[in-house]
């Protein structure tokens, strides 16, 4: 038995130390999600706006453990996720689907994960990522938000992080202006 303990400890410890050293990479034309599922990656130029992401539940405003960016598209994004991680993330978010179908802000459909693909401009996206592309449509209308930064990946306070992708994604557009 002290065996078993023993080892299922180190396996544990393993895993805890190939994770991503740094969650997030700001850069001044991108903001880069490193998970040990994959990455994501986005430009300034497609996020529309970054806040807290807030659920009425029993008509009580409630701020929940999440930041969310809103995309003007969210095409780029579909190609530079790949489908372990999308699939991470779709169970990841399960609890925010709960919680807006809970709420009536989606349908049970809509709550309901969708494999018959998503439909682009340019192609149809099956599986994982499909999916994950039809959860995070269905999570902005609930919400207002495509992407779901979770508050224990930041290295810092919620706030103080919220405050730095906000500069960092002002900074972009000044960038682009001049």
């Amino acid at each position: 038995m002290l065996m078993l303990a023993s080892f299922i400890v180190v396996l544990i410890g393993y895993f805890k130390n190939n994770e991503p050293k740094i969650s997030y990479e700001l850069t001044p034309k991108t903001i880069k999600f490193n998970h040990r599922r994959g990455q994501w990656q986005i430009y300034w130029l497609n996020v529309i706006r970054i806040g807290e992401v807030y659920a009425d539940i029993q008509g009580e405003r409630v701020r929940l453990p999440y930041l969310g960016i809103r995309l003007a598209s969210i095409e780029p994004l579909a190609k530079s996720i790949p489908p372990r991680l999308a699939n991470k993330l779709i169970h990841e978010q399960k609890e925010l689907v709960r919680l807006a179908v809970k709420n009536l802000r989606l349908t049970i459909e809509q709550g309901a994960i969708h494999f018959d693909g998503f439909k682009t401009k340019e192609q149809l996206i099956k599986g994982p990522v499909g999916a994950w592309l039809h959860q995070s449509d269905n999570l902005a209308l609930a919400y207002g938000y495509h992407l779901y930064l979770p508050e224990d990946s930041f290295d810092r306070d919620i706030a103080q992080f919220l405050s730095l992708l906000k500069s960092c994604h002002t900074y972009s557009a000044k960038q682009q202006e001049e």
